[in-house]
């Protein structure tokens, strides 16, 4: 008899917003100083998991930006060329 796989629903990325306000909430919950040590770990655990996931796309964000800034710069420049041969 084959095998039959079974699919894996694959959870989305959280976005940045979304990392943020998982990174607000768990602040808070430590804040308060109401959580044993392990789950204060437990959440200190995943905030930094968050901010290491949210400087990722921080990062990524930048790179597109410089990109774009570089290729606009290229543009202006041929635009000028173009102008100055006519």
């Amino acid at each position: 008899m084959p095998k039959t796989v079974k699919s894996e629903k694959i959870a989305a990325a959280p976005s940045f917003e979304e990392l943020v306000a998982q990174i607000e909430q768990q602040a808070a919950k430590l804040e308060q100083g109401e959580l044993s040590l392990a789950d204060a770990l437990q959440c200190y655990e995943q905030a930094t998991a968050n901010l290491r996931q949210a400087y990722q796309i921080i990062n990524q964000a930048e790179a597109r930006v410089k990109i774009l800034t570089e290729n606009a710069g290229e543009l202006a420049d041929w635009q000028e060329d173009i102008a100055a041969a006519k």
